[in-house]
């Protein structure tokens, strides 16, 4: 990457991650859902929710999406995909063909090396 994209805050390079395949999930009812999630994510972080009518962005706290005043779960039966993370670790869960699939990324274990795009803050 140049210097030009280090300008606008992207910075690439790479690191060793580890990748497992969590294989078909089934999301009936909200609380199966958010015990997948926690299952596969015991720490702080961020989701992103892309919903068949909305996207959602929330913090993951103690396990919980932190939901903001008095609003209601939604259905994962909506979910298209999903993105959960933080600096060390990201689980993605994608629907396919009516089924969901999911894996769990860690980075700076395992022994591949994949390349990383890093948004920091851009220097106008």
């Amino acid at each position: 990457m140049n210097n030009q994209n280090e300008k606008y805050g992207l910075k690439l390079f790479s690191l060793k991650s580890k990748v497992a395949a969590l294989g078909e999930q089934n999301f009936t009812v909200y609380d199966s859902f958010e015990k997948i999630l926690a299952d596969n994510f015991r720490m702080d972080g961020y989701i992103i929710v892309y919903l068949d009518y909305a996207v959602i962005i929330r913090e993951f706290k103690k396990s919980k999406i932190i939901f903001m005043n008095n609003e209601k779960p939604f259905d994962p039966v909506f979910i298209q995909k999903l993105r959960l993370f933080n600096k060390e670790k990201e689980l993605f869960i994608w629907r396919t063909e009516g089924k969901w699939k999911a894996r769990l990324r860690i980075d700076e274990t395992g022994n591949k090396e994949v390349n990383v795009i890093e948004i920091g803050r851009a220097h106008v």
